[in-house]
């Protein structure tokens, strides 16, 4: 129906997209993203467990195998420190991007 008006009103396609398309699926754009970080870096890690020689994903494995249990609770720390930076990232840029969205 927004769309409808838009064009009813005499907005071309590019108007329609930047000014009712794009700010209403940002919200479903960062839902996707906070989702997103913590998989990524899950998959990151478990990719370090099977093929690497670097990495958390390794030091993890390492350290466990050899019962380091200090350096296993270390990689985790710097672990879950990585994830609470990413995603209080997205949650700034999303601040950024939709000044017009209230939040908690």
């Amino acid at each position: 129906d927004q769309q409808n008006l838009m064009r009813t009103l005499g907005a071309s396609k590019r108007q329609i997209f930047r000014g009712l398309v794009m700010p209403s699926s940002l919200g479903d754009i960062f839902a996707g993203l906070k989702l997103t970080v913590g998989f990524a870096l899950i998959g990151a890690i478990i990719g370090e467990f099977m093929s690497s020689a670097e990495g958390l994903g390794h030091a993890i494995f390492k350290a466990g195998s050899l019962y380091i249990i200090p350096k296993v609770f270390a990689a985790l720390v710097a672990t879950v420190a990585l994830a609470l930076a990413l995603t209080f990232i997205v949650g700034k840029v999303e601040r950024a991007l939709m000044p017009w969205r209230q939040f908690d």
